[in-house]
């Protein structure tokens, strides 16, 4: 019975490392992105329904000088 030396270690390129740390970002990131992108939307929407059945001394916009999302102002 022979004894095999153990398999060289595999090495990859600078250029393959950064093209899998870039997939791998857009997998990380891309969900996140759409899920920000759907709530903002859906915050947004329901702001503009709910907008014009509140007083204004309810509306936050008269006292803050920036615009709050999801406080229907």
């Amino acid at each position: 019975m022979s004894i095999q030396p153990p398999p060289a270690p595999f090495h990859c390129s600078l250029a393959a490392r950064l093209r899998s740390w870039f997939f791998t970002g857009l997998v990380v990131f891309g969900p996140v992105a759409v899920t920000a992108y759907i709530a903002w939307f859906v915050i947004d929407t329901v702001d503009g329904w709910v907008k014009p059945w509140l007083p204004k001394s309810l509306s936050p916009d008269g006292y803050l000088p920036f615009h709050v999302p999801g406080s229907a102002s």
